[in-house]
């Protein structure tokens, strides 16, 4: 169902996806039914998911 995560990132990242689907705290909606991967980016490039 739709819910809205609320979450803090530190100034280095610079996005947060699900999928292509920048997420916005407190803002973007996801179905939870099942797992939900966050894409994390940093401004090395760097990439981890959560």
């Amino acid at each position: 169902t739709g819910l809205v995560a609320t979450f803090t990132t530190s100034p280095d990242i610079t996005s947060i996806k699900v999928g292509e689907d920048v997420q916005v705290s407190g803002e973007t909606a996801n179905d939870f039914s099942s797992p939900v991967t966050y894409d994390v980016t940093a401004q090395d490039g760097s990439t981890t998911k959560n």
